[in-house]
């Protein structure tokens, strides 16, 4: 059997599976927004993420079943103990939970010293106690200090590196099998031992691969078979210009590698992380959306990330590496340092006055914090919002009296605003799992996305330091590209959106199978 997510004619993605021996796939109801499905070892239920949730469902159908929450999952393998291994987010270690449920516990952790920001897409070995994973770094694929493939156990702390790569990897019949460069690759490996042997071969060429996500379409079976997509470059997306209503209005630019963007204050250039799968690198980029001109603004050898526009214009700042830096938006000058540490810090808004930097710090437990930190000759961040729950994407009013925020305390991601500076009041924006909030420059209102492509209005006014919410609406539905830090950006009027598009449309993607392939002679 095949399990594939797949949209139907009104845009909407489920899971369906697939018998090889029949010519028609089944959809299993109540899998609606599916995404990274897993088998059971037995091969009678599939895993998958969900609205915040890590979820099972029964091959002949059913109803799911909840698991436990995973926010932002990046990838689960389901192991022969009833134990299922996943990423917990974009930014974690690994976590492990029972396939029957419960509460799930850190399984790995993030290893500073590396410059680790990710451990995603694990996947069992035979003996049901080690797993494949790739680590990823602040430095990506490119580096020799960069991501690698390594194995984790459940019952031990200790990790044990086997290559270099920036590609998801699974292990079937003393292979592992990895993509470089949109080639399926196959290599000798020893799952006692956890060392390869002899030289690595192709096995397909033009095979789905998102190298930001270290994400390939593919798979392998015991049974000597493998599954692979291949189709136009998942790297391949869209800057497009919406009305209120959902109306595309324009196309911006050539697609490309875009992972976030974020628009300049008087609305005529937009800042863009952008992904160079050449060089295994992020950069950041300016458009200058008048002239139709694009030019590169940094060139780090670390991954450069989140652009931050200053309220005059004249300064980007961005996270490079772990750290965060600043650079005048004409390129002229050097990069300056603008907060050092060993922590990650990511920025995310700035006050109107230009005096106050708000972003995330990764605390040692791997749960995320709010700082800000006043931008003079001797910056020293202070914390804002600190807990025991992943925070991010903070985001000031217009008038600086607000901060707008995510969090997961309630198990799933909501938006919450609470006044600035702090006072101890709180208001939850959202009802459902939300994420990404942006103010419109009026101040009256807040967009944040509604799972994966539900693009939101809260209407809020605030009077004698109270914030008042008022209505909420649903704009549109967009195939908004969701796995980055900034997926779209507000006019100046607050009018129209600039939004990060997943390829659609004309595209076919084309699935193989290969059957008992001819593998090459032992030695």
């Amino acid at each position: 059997m095949v399990v594939f997510l797949a949209s139907d004619s009104v845009g909407k993605t489920f899971l369906y599976v697939r018998p090889l021996k029949e010519l028609t796939a089944r959809r299993l109801q109540g899998t609606e927004a599916a995404y990274y499905p897993f088998w059971s070892p037995d091969n009678k239920s599939i895993g998958f993420f969900a609205s915040g949730k890590l979820k099972k469902i029964d091959v002949v159908g059913g109803s799911p079943l909840t698991i436990c929450t995973a926010g932002g999952g990046r990838g689960a393998s389901w192991g022969r103990e009833g134990v299922i291994v996943f990423a917990n987010g974009p930014n974690t270690g690994l976590s492990r939970v029972s396939a029957t449920g419960g509460e799930p516990a850190p399984v790995t952790t993030l290893d500073t010293i590396k410059s680790e920001s990710s451990h995603r897409w694990p996947f069992f070995l035979p003996d049901g106690k080690h797993f494949l994973f790739l680590a990823r770094t602040a430095r990506g694929a490119g580096d020799e200090g960069g991501d690698e493939l390594t194995v984790g156990s459940l019952d031990s702390p200790e990790l044990h590196p086997v290559m270099k790569a920036g590609s998801i990897a699974k292990y079937a019949n003393g292979y592992i099998y990895y993509i470089v460069e949109n080639s399926l690759m196959a290599r000798q490996f020893d799952p006692v031992t956890f060392t390869l042997k002899g030289d690595p071969f192709t096995l397909a060429e033009q095979v789905i691969f998102s190298t930001n996500m270290g994400k390939g379409d593919f798979s392998v079976s015991d049974a000597g078979d493998i599954l692979y997509g291949a189709g136009a470059s998942t790297e391949g997306r869209f800057l497009k210009w919406y009305d209120r209503n959902g109306k595309e209005l324009s196309t911006v630019g050539e697609p490309a590698a875009y992972i976030g963007l974020q628009l300049s204050p008087d609305g005529k250039r937009v800042a863009l992380e952008e992904y160079n799968g050449s060089a295994a690198n992020r950069d950041i980029w300016t458009y200058d959306l008048e002239r139709g001109t694009k030019s590169r603004l940094t060139f780090s050898a670390d991954q450069d990330r989140t652009p931050v526009w200053s309220p005059d214009g004249g300064m980007i700042y961005y996270m490079s590496g772990s750290d965060i830096f600043k650079k005048n938006t004409n390129g002229i000058g050097a990069e300056i340092p603008v907060l050092k540490s060993d922590a990650m810090k990511r920025p995310y808004s700035i006050t109107p006055d230009g005096r106050t930097l708000f972003y995330y710090l990764r605390k040692n437990d791997g749960t995320d914090d709010v700082y800000a930190v006043t931008l003079n000759d001797k910056p020293e961040g202070t914390a804002v919002i600190a807990d025991n729950f992943d925070k991010d994407n903070p985001r000031i009013s217009p008038d600086g009296k607000w901060l707008a925020y995510c969090s997961n305390e309630t198990g799933t991601y909501q938006v919450y605003v609470v006044p600035y500076p702090p006072t101890g009041g709180r208001y939850q924006v959202s009802t459902s799992e939300a994420s990404f909030p942006l103010w419109n420059p009026n101040g009256k209102e807040l967009f944040y996305l509604v799972g994966d492509d539900q693009l939101v209005s809260t209407a809020v006014e605030s009077q004698g330091g109270v914030l008042r919410l008022g209505q909420t609406e649903t704009l549109f539905r967009t195939r908004l590209f969701v796995l980055t830090e900034n997926p779209f950006a507000v006019s100046p009027d607050g009018t129209r959106f600039l939004c990060i598009v997943e390829r659609g449309g004309d595209e076919k993607d084309v699935l193989t199978v290969v059957r008992n392939w001819p593998r090459p002679a032992e030695d």
